[in-house]
């Protein structure tokens, strides 16, 4: 059975956002404009604000690293709080592990520019043959929005696991397996989902 999609409450600079119990916060962000770089901006402020209380420091002593082609993260010494970012035009989403890594992704259905057949040939490389089957007894519109519900969930756990895109393998979905998805409950047209290890 499914379980049900992760609340994804939005950050405002006027209030704090509860940690839940299993310290797992997953939170959107609108930025006023569609600029990657004001989203990244808009997002290291939040995780600022967020972190802050956690860490017991002032927003600007937290120590966030962000560099350019690598996953935003906590200097070492903070031991193994996970962060995760994923940006689309107009939300963007964050997510914080308190127990380890943690792995986020976002995606608009209408941005995936591909047709029936083109979605289950790039599901058979990359989500392996039996996504692609089941994938293959839907109809084209429903069958878009299995195949983007089950790239977010790939590219959440991978993220999850500090590995990028790569074809479907064995040994790839092996390591998969050691990441718990879920779904995320996102405005229509949007989806996303988060991955964190078991056991953690």
């Amino acid at each position: 059975m499914k379980s049900r999609p992760l609340v994804v409450p939005p950050w405002t600079a006027a209030g704090r956002l509860a940690m839940p119990e299993d310290g797992l916060l997953v939170f959107s962000l609108t930025p006023c404009s569609t600029n990657r770089d004001a989203a990244r901006q808009l997002v290291r402020s939040a995780l600022r604000e967020t972190l802050a209380p956690l860490l017991g420091c002032t927003p600007a002593a937290v120590p966030l690293i962000s560099l350019p082609g690598r996953a935003i993260h906590l200097a070492p010494q903070e031991g193994e709080i996970g962060l995760s970012v994923s940006h689309e035009a107009g939300l963007s989403l964050v997510a914080i592990h308190l127990h380890g890594a943690v792995g986020v992704d976002l995606l608009r259905v209408a941005e995936i520019p591909l047709a029936g057949d083109e979605v289950l040939r790039l599901a058979t490389d990359y989500l392996g043959a039996e996504v692609a089957s089941r994938l293959s007894s839907l109809p084209e519109e429903a069958r878009r929005q299995a195949f983007a519900e089950a790239w977010a969930g790939l590219e959440a756990g991978l993220k999850c696991l500090g590995k990028g895109l790569a074809e479907w393998s064995p040994e790839r979905q092996a390591l998969l397996a050691n990441c718990r998805i879920r779904e995320l409950a996102l405005p229509a047209g949007l989806l996303g989902a988060v991955a964190v290890r078991i056991g953690q």
